[in-house]
């Protein structure tokens, strides 16, 4: 997709990021370029390495916009023009390549990234985009894996029993996933 495509305030939005290199708009952000929308919540960063981090870090205080710290992410409010939208910054973790970071999601409709050179994304994605059908990548938290699943199924996307049982086979299997909490992407 040309960068023409991308709707109007998702690219005046764009216009005010650093570039994206070492570093992709990835999970939710990317599937609504992917798709021509605009951005509906935020839009996470995430990044080869700490030091494209902390130049990200850098760029977005130099710009004036305030961040909060979260466990998972420094978050930024930037305004579009006409409303504001928050730009995670994911730190966590650093991914080598897109595949890594594609394993790293829990549901499989979040395996799209763009960056400078355009988009990427995992079969699966595409399959469930076609489908409107949620699956697991993995499963890294009993709650939050709840959460999220009410959060696509919200959104209008079928949770396939497959998707449902095999949730809860692994919360059988690792009963410590119902106590953990997950709060990233």
């Amino acid at each position: 997709m040309a960068i023409d495509n991308i709707p109007t305030s998702s690219k005046r939005l764009l216009n005010k990021l650093p570039k994206l290199e070492g570093a992709w708009i990835a999970g939710g952000a990317a599937r609504e370029l992917f798709l021509e929308k605009e951005f509906e919540n935020d839009v996470d960063i995430f990044f080869k390495d700490k030091r494209t981090s902390d130049h990200w870090y850098d760029t977005m205080k130099r710009k004036g916009y305030n961040g909060k710290r979260t466990a998972y992410a420094v978050t930024f409010t930037v305004p579009d023009g006409i409303n504001s939208i928050d730009v995670q910054l994911v730190d966590w973790n650093y991914w080598d390549n897109i595949k890594d970071l594609f394993d790293d999601f829990d549901f499989t409709i979040c395996q799209i990234a763009y960056d400078e050179n355009g988009f990427y994304h995992s079969a699966e994605a595409v399959r469930a985009l076609v489908k409107n059908e949620l699956h697991f990548n993995k499963i890294k938290s009993g709650v939050g894996g709840v959460q999220r699943m009410i959060k696509y199924a919200n959104k209008g996307m079928v949770l396939p029993d497959d998707t449902i049982k095999q949730f809860l086979r692994q919360v059988v299997k690792s009963p410590n996933l119902i106590d953990k909490t997950w709060t990233g992407q």
